[in-house]
């Protein structure tokens, strides 16, 4: 069965709701989801996954303060290969 990973900041819960939404359609259509927070997050073997998603909230025209530093992280992994998604969450303060 193909895996997908889906990795999410949250902050208030909504990036986790939609987190978990994709990973109900991706079942839906076949796939083997695997749905974790970055908070949550320990050696994952990403060799594992065909697909890799990766969401958070925008804060102030930016990723959050988490997801920036996790991102750092993530950029340095070996990902050739992979196919990818990300996503966002925002607030309408309006």
């Amino acid at each position: 069965m193909r895996k997908v990973l889906v990795l999410y900041h949250s902050v208030y819960g909504n990036t986790k709701k939609v987190a978990l939404s994709l990973s109900r359609g991706l079942e839906a259509g076949g796939f083997h989801v695997d749905c974790i927070s970055i908070e949550d997050y320990s050696e994952v073997n990403f060799d594992e996954y065909e697909i890799i998603g990766i969401g958070g909230p925008t804060h102030f025209c930016g990723p959050s303060k988490k997801m920036r530093f996790f991102l750092k992280y993530f950029s340095k992994l070996n990902l050739w290969n992979k196919k990818a998604f990300a996503f966002e969450t925002k607030a309408d303060f309006r």
